[in-house]
């Protein structure tokens, strides 16, 4: 497993034992290299990284001291947030020339506890995205005059979020009951339902089952169907405010039950066979979050307003059964037969660390200054938008920031913080890239 870089001197790839760890795991790997001709360098170098990182675009209200106007104009917002940084020495050579030959390098470490997980999202307008990566990169390379450019290869490391096992619950049930108005006036009676779901956690291609019980009898209306749907929510922030979204990424649906009627004895039994969600999968990171719930609703006939339809709702732990390593088993050069050196294991102390570059801010001060955040700002510090039932822009109720927010607020999260970078960009109108009218900024 790894990535292999090579130039005319040679090659070098990393493999790891596992194809996926956790925060908190012993991680065990080995650099190998395969150097054709003689290598000016001296020192073996093992970087360990891992970062957040959001885009979105913003519609803002700027007022231009030059021109002394109000105007409009999109803005991209990005930022990253360094979650660990390691530089660690792996292996000195005293005559800063490395000779031709076959080497490997294993080593280990134990990786930061409560590391959030890998994930990767970008929205179907191309408006908004958020990663979480994390990689281990080998160096070849010195400081010294005359030296050949570093000769390195980078592994992506995929961390899966670990969840305490107290969160894991069978058997789970809930209920609601609601009644129905005309004009919100003349009642037609009221339906419950009840729910039993089986777990609360799932993997991907898993089959989330739930037994739904409808109760009909005081109702004049017929409940045409009933829906179960999974339903994702994304947060990403930054310095300069929140995006929300949220995605119904799987539905299914039965018949109802008819007017003074119940469900059969013992229920129906709603299935919802889940798709791949091995790269969002539940993660409460820094500036990203994302969680799931499952939504069960008993849609009546006819059209109704201020009336609520019943549903039942309970939140998930979506994770990934398994990583698949995207570039494969690298093959073994002909006759490899490497000189194995010690194992090299290590702790990520504190002088391991280091500062990764910070981009520099973009373009010349516009004499622009935005309009303060608060009620009524185009650009306020909350953004909503959504993607309902798989059609993008989708407008719906605001989805409320506590429940957005519900697992990452209580988390506590340790983070080796290297500083938050924020940077915003004025959009071209040469770019391609722009939401579309159908979203709604708030």
């Amino acid at each position: 497993m790894g990535n292999t870089q090579q130039n005319s001197h040679g090659s070098m790839y990393i493999e790891t034992a596992r194809p996926f760890y956790s925060g908190g795991d012993t991680l065990t790997g080995t650099i190998h290299m395969n150097l054709l001709k003689p290598y000016n360098a001296n020192q073996l170098y093992l970087y360990i990284k891992g970062s957040e990182d959001t885009k979105w675009y913003e519609r803002v209200k700027v007022y231009n001291h030059k021109t002394k106007e109000w105007t409009k104009k999109t803005k991209k917002r990005t930022a990253s947030y360094g979650l660990i940084h390691f530089k660690v020495p792996i292996y000195n050579w005293e005559k800063s020339r490395v000779y031709p030959g076959q080497y490997s390098f294993p080593f280990s470490f134990t990786l930061p506890p409560h590391l959030p997980g890998s994930f990767s999202y970008t929205s179907r307008l191309n408006d908004a995205s958020g990663d979480i990566t994390y990689c281990l990169e080998g160096s070849l390379e010195t400081n010294l005059p005359g030296a050949h450019a570093a000769l390195t290869s980078r592994h992506q490391l995929k961390i899966r979020q670990k969840v305490d096992a107290t969160a894991f619950k069978n058997n789970i049930s809930t209920a609601d009951q609601r009644s129905f108005y005309n004009f919100g006036l003349f009642s037609q009676g009221t339906c419950s339902l009840k729910c039993k779901f089986d777990k609360n956690a799932y993997t991907s291609f898993d089959k989330a089952t739930v037994n739904v019980e409808v109760y009909n009898t005081a109702n004049r209306l017929d409940i045409k169907e009933i829906n179960i749907k999974l339903v994702q929510d994304i947060m990403l922030t930054n310095n300069y405010g929140k995006r929300q979204i949220r995605n119904t990424v799987d539905s299914a649906k039965i018949a109802g039950v008819k007017s003074g009627k119940n469900s059969p004895t013992g229920g129906f039994s709603l299935q919802l066979p889940l798709k791949n969600y091995s790269e969002q999968t539940t993660t409460n990171g820094h500036s990203i979050w994302c969680s799931y719930r499952l939504v069960v609703t008993a849609k009546p006939k006819g059209l109704f307003c201020w009336s609520k339809q019943p549903s039942c709702e309970l939140p998930l732990i979506v994770f990934p059964s398994e990583f698949k390593e995207e570039v494969g088993m690298v093959q073994a050069p002909q006759d490899w037969q490497p000189q194995v050196f010690p194992e090299n294991n290590f702790e990520l102390r504190e002088d391991f660390m280091y500062t990764p570059e910070v981009p520099g801010a973009r373009g010349e001060d516009d004499g622009e200054e935005e309009e303060p955040r608060g009620s009524g700002a185009v650009g306020r510090d909350v953004s909503y938008h959504y993607e309902y039932d798989n059609q993008p822009g989708d407008p719906g109720n605001p989805y409320s920031e506590s429940n957005a927010r519900a697992n990452g607020a209580n988390a506590d999260y340790q983070y080796y913080d290297h500083g938050r970078m924020g940077e915003e960009e004025e959009v071209k109108s040469n770019e391609v890239i722009k939401p579309r009218s159908s979203m709604t900024y708030q």
